[in-house]
């Protein structure tokens, strides 16, 4: 069963899709975004799917590394849950998925000069001003 909701058999697209608390938070990072988020079958989908619709290569890398962000903050709370017994709200999971990729996205950039405030806010915006670029 899921480690997450245990409402299902755990796999890949279960876990990162189709688990209520994935859902959850991927719908809060599209509210963030401001794009609509549509329930897809696969990772892979969800993936390709969800990369905002602009041709800039930093906003759409930018975007990438909020997906992973989200993977990794599910994984990471999926552990917590079944190894601790530690059950992490979904804003709490939500909070973690934007500190991060911000921090990767900083860590990535020579020139980075947005706040975590500024990121927060308009995460598009922070990618589409070129002074997050190298």
């Amino acid at each position: 069963m899921c480690g997450m909701c245990g409402g299902s058999i755990e796999d890949t697209n279960h876990l990162f899709i189709h688990c209520k608390v994935a859902f959850m938070v991927r719908s809060k990072c599209a509210q963030w975004w401001r794009f609509l988020s549509v329930q897809l079958e696969t990772c892979q989908d969800d993936f390709e799917q969800h990369r905002p619709p602009v041709k800039d290569c930093f906003v759409r890398a930018g975007w990438d590394v909020v997906w992973f962000s989200i993977v990794w903050s599910l994984w990471l709370a999926r552990n917590a849950k079944i190894f601790r017994n530690q059950e992490q709200e979904t804003d709490r999971i939500f909070e973690l998925v934007r500190l991060r990729a911000f921090n990767w996205i900083k860590g990535r950039t020579t020139c980075y000069s947005f706040t975590f405030h500024d990121w927060m806010l308009e995460p598009v915006l922070c990618l589409k001003d070129k002074r997050g670029t190298r």
